[in-house]
């Protein structure tokens, strides 16, 4: 019977490993940032089929407002997605329904906020200003309340960021 030494190359090849944690890298790091979304809100010239996701594309009602359909009322935020109603435009929650209101439904993880749902005003802090002028956009529940409920409906949520 003949037998055979068998060695084994135990020795590493560096570049190799270097090159699969790069691509680990890349698709962990441009994973998240697909995840995440920017929604735009214009209540005076939107329309809730569109997608939402661009200035020339915005919705007219935020995703968990009552009184939106379409698109913008199967659009489900997710954690580190931004909501940007825009400047000077007056934004209505108080429609035909009078459980009327933006449901804030996520509840978060943590304070950074790629953990968070963001609520922006145009203030330019979480996307580029797109409104002419400084005018922040104006969120009217019509000044009713009625159970309980209000313009933004919270109960038992956190890690919602309402900014201007």
């Amino acid at each position: 019977m003949i037998m055979k030494k068998i060695t084994m190359d135990t020795t590493i090849d560096k570049t190799k490993v270097f090159k699969i944690l790069l691509i680990i890298l890349i698709t962990f790091f441009s994973y998240t940032e697909a995840r995440c979304a920017t929604y735009y809100i214009d209540f005076l010239s939107g329309l809730n089929t569109n997608n939402g996701t661009d200035t020339s594309t915005p919705f007219k009602h935020c995703p968990g407002d009552i009184n939106s359909t379409d698109t913008a009322s199967s659009t489900t935020l997710a954690a580190g997605d931004r909501v940007i109603f825009k400047g000077g435009v007056q934004y209505n929650t108080n429609g035909t329904n009078k459980n009327y209101g933006i449901r804030l439904t996520w509840s978060g993880s943590g304070d950074a906020d790629a953990n968070r749902i963001i609520y922006d005003g145009d203030s330019g802090t979480y996307a580029a200003r797109w409104a002419s002028g400084a005018d922040k956009a104006i969120i009217d529940g019509g000044g009713e309340t009625a159970m309980g409920l209000f313009t933004f409906l919270s109960a038992g949520k956190q890690y919602i960021t309402i900014n201007n």
